[in-house]
């Protein structure tokens, strides 16, 4: 997971900074060449090549890159077909990057990518980028996300939208998440806002699913019964990138683990213990209800 996130951050600082750069109105087929080649080559790492097919559109207010792959030796492990990007040039002047539109259209996750060889090092500090401007992505969504079976045990398709702001260090993340399942029942939501100058967390997530969902295979709940999650916390948080392993309070579970309660088939009481992620520290108790059987 952290090798995800630190991903999408030098993106984020990547597209700002190039799309700043080149982004004029008039700019030619030769600077959409250079900007595609130059993202590819930012992007790519020791164990992961990215290759971007082209960048198309108007590069000062509506573009699009197509084609993105992401491989390791193995072979391709993510594929997008097309990001589209409208945006307002001309808040760049205001110090915002911002975005009216940003929508993926395919997006496959077909695995999980090898990892490095020697994990990256990595000092202390916030997971968020400190861009040159404030990004405000007033609309984003994803038309279309297919999950491979290797990824999370089972296969899903769902649809992806939301809104998002990153500003300074004093504002941080605000980010409103919502997803529903295209190839069966299940819903989910988040609202998230991280301030990294306070350390300061607020995250409310719920989420519904029938037997045999997303959560009760990643967290391999025992028969995958239906799960309804329901999380609600505000604090300080370790939502940072962590300059050593952190190790759970295993005794008193706090920081460690959250708890799911319910009823199996047969009307027994049945209590699951979900491991926190690792680095993570909870803000409050997270409720799973584990639906009956039918």
């Amino acid at each position: 997971m952290m090798r995800h996130l630190l991903f999408i951050r030098r993106l984020l600082v990547l597209i700002v900074a190039l799309i700043a750069l080149v982004g004029h109105a008039r700019a030619t087929e030769a600077d959409k060449g250079v900007l595609a080649d130059l993202l590819s080559r930012a992007l790519s790492s020791e164990t992961t090549s990215v290759s971007i097919g082209a960048v198309d559109g108007v590069l000062s207010s509506d573009a699009s890159i197509s084609d993105i792959v992401l491989s390791d030796r193995n072979g391709t492990w993510l594929k997008i077909d097309k990001v589209r990007l409208i945006w307002n040039r001309m808040a760049l002047f205001s110090g915002r990057l911002e975005v009216d539109q940003l929508t993926i259209g395919h997006l496959q996750f077909l695995r999980r990518p090898l990892a490095p060889a020697t994990p990256p090092a990595t000092g202390p500090g916030s997971i968020l980028p400190e861009l040159p401007v404030k990004v405000i992505v007033k609309q984003f969504g994803v038309e279309e996300l297919s999950l491979g079976e290797p990824v999370i045990g089972v296969a899903a398709r769902l649809q992806i939208d939301g809104k998002a702001t990153l500003g300074p260090p004093s504002e941080g993340l605000d980010l409103t998440l919502t997803s529903k399942r295209l190839d069966a029942p299940g819903e989910f939501k988040a609202v998230m806002t991280y301030a990294p100058a306070t350390d300061k967390l607020t995250l409310a997530v719920n989420s519904e699913e029938p037997a045999g969902g997303i959560f009760a295979h990643l967290v391999n709940l025992p028969g995958l019964p239906p799960a309804k999650l329901a999380f609600n916390g505000a604090g300080r948080s370790t939502i940072s990138t962590p300059s050593s392993t952190s190790r759970p309070d295993q005794t008193s579970g706090r920081g460690a683990t959250s708890s799911s309660r319910g009823r199996a088939r047969g009307g027994s009481s049945r209590s699951t213990s979900v491991p926190a992620s690792k680095g993570w520290r909870p803000l409050s108790s997270a409720r799973s209800s584990l639906g009956r059987r039918r």
